[in-house]
C-alpha cells in the first residue's frame, strides 16, 4: 500500500493530532524561545538537516516544505507528502456549510468524522497528482470579487507582487501568457496546504523556493515597513505561487486535482459553527466578510447579483455585524 506523511506545522503549545499519517514539525525552530522548544519538543523541527529554519519569519510555514525537501528520507520516503498547519485541516469526510467549517479537538469522534486516518486519506489521495482546498474567491468592501493581484495588492505591498512577476517573467518566458491569465483569476488556492505525489512535490519545490530566493535577493525588508505581519512576505507569495505552478502544469498535461473542504480548528471558543451557520445566511443574503490589512474580519461588503443592486438592507447589515462579533467572542 502506497505511503502518506503529512506534516503539521507547529509553532506553539497546541492540541496535536495523534493518528498517522499526520506528523507534527516545529517550524522556526532556529526562531524560537526556549519555552516553544520546551513544549514542542520529541517532535521533528526544521532546523534538523538542510533548513531555512532562520528564515521562518519571513517564510512562515514555507520552511516545513523546505525541509521536508531536503530531508525526504527521515520521512520514511513517502509516496504523498501532505502540508497542514496545527489549525488547518482538510475534509476527508462529508463537507459542512460551503467550502469552510470549523472543528474544535482532536477526538476519536472528530478524527472518525473527517476521515483523519491513513487509510481514508491515502484511498482518497489515489490516482490524484494533488489535494487542495476549495479554491478560495476573496471581495473587496464593496463586495466585488477580486483578482489575485488586486487582492495581494489591497492586502499587502504591491511592489512584492510585482517583483514576484518579473522574476517570473525572466525565469520562465514561454509562460508569460499563461502568468498574465493566472493573476487575473478570481478563484484561488490559498492557505499553502495541500498533499502532493513525491514526484510532484520535488518539481513544485524546485519551481517555489527558486523563485523566492530570487524575490528575496531583490527585496529589501525593514521593520518599518513590514511589521510583523507583512514581514511573512515569501509565505503569502507562496500562496500565490502555487497557482502559477499548477497553470505551468496544466499547459503541459493533464493535471490530477482533487479539492476538499477547508477546516480551521477553533480549541478554545465553541460558538463557531453557529458563527459559520450566520455567514452563510449573510452570503445567501448578498454580503461577503470583508478583512482588514493585517487579516482581521471586520465587516460584511454588499454584493451586486445579477447586475441587480440589493437593495437597502441597512438593518440587516447591522444586525450580520453585530451576529459576527458576538459569535467571535
Amino acid at each position: 500500500m502506497k505511503k502518506t506523511v503529512i506534516l503539521v506545522s507547529c509553532h506553539k503549545d497546541t492540541p496535536l493530532i495523534k493518528e498517522a499519517p499526520f506528523i507534527p514539525i516545529h517550524a522556526g525552530f532556529a526562531l524560537a524561545e526556549p519555552t516553544a522548544k520546551e513544549a514542542l519538543k520529541g517532535m521533528f523541527n526544521d532546523a534538523d538537516g538542510g533548513n531555512i529554519s532562520g528564515k521562518n519569519g519571513n517564510y512562515s510555514e514555507l520552511t516545513s516544505q523546505y525541509w521536508a525537501w531536503k530531508n525526504y528520507g527521515k520521512l520514511g520516503d513517502p509516496d504523498y507528502i501532505g502540508f497542514f498547519h496545527y489549525r488547518r485541516f482538510l475534509n476527508f469526510g462529508r463537507p459542512l456549510f460551503h467550502n469552510i467549517s470549523y472543528f474544535h479537538n482532536f477526538s476519536e469522534k472528530t478524527v472518525k468524522k473527517y476521515h483523519w486516518h491513513e487509510p481514508d486519506i491515502t484511498t482518497a489521495c489515489s490516482g490524484y497528482d494533488v489535494v487542495l482546498p476549495v479554491p478560495d474567491i476573496m471581495y473587496n468592501s464593496r463586495g466585488e470579487k477580486m483578482t489575485m493581484r488586486e487582492q495581494y495588492c489591497e492586502g499587502h505591498y504591491k511592489d512584492d507582487f510585482n517583483t514576484m512577476m518579473e522574476c517570473l517573467f525572466e525565469r520562465f518566458p514561454e509562460y508569460a501568457d499563461i502568468f498574465k491569465k493566472t493573476e487575473e483569476n478570481f478563484r484561488n488556492y490559498y492557505c499553502n496546504i495541500f498533499i502532493m505525489k513525491k514526484e510532484f512535490f520535488f518539481r513544485y519545490a524546485e519551481f517555489l523556493f527558486d523563485i523566492l530566493f530570487e524575490v528575496e535577493s531583490k527585496t529589501e525588508l525593514s521593520d518599518d515597513k513590514y511589521g510583523v505581519y507583512q514581514r511573512r512576505v515569501f509565505g503569502f507569495l507562496g500562496e500565490r505561487l502555487l497557482n502559477f505552478f499548477l497553470a505551468m502544469e496544466r499547459s503541459e498535461r493533464s493535471l490530477k486535482i482533487k479539492e476538499l473542504q477547508l477546516m480551521l480548528g477553533d480549541f478554545t471558543k465553541y460558538r463557531s459553527n453557529l458563527r459559520q451557520v450566520i455567514i452563510y445566511l449573510a452570503r445567501k443574503t448578498g454580503f461577503r466578510l470583508v478583512r482588514n490589512r493585517e487579516g482581521a474580519e471586520v465587516s460584511f461588503g454588499r454584493l451586486i447579483f445579477w447586475k441587480k443592486k440589493i437593495g437597502d438592507h441597512g438593518s440587516i447589515h447591522t444586525l450580520l455585524n453585530g451576529l459576527i462579533k458576538f459569535t467571535s467572542k
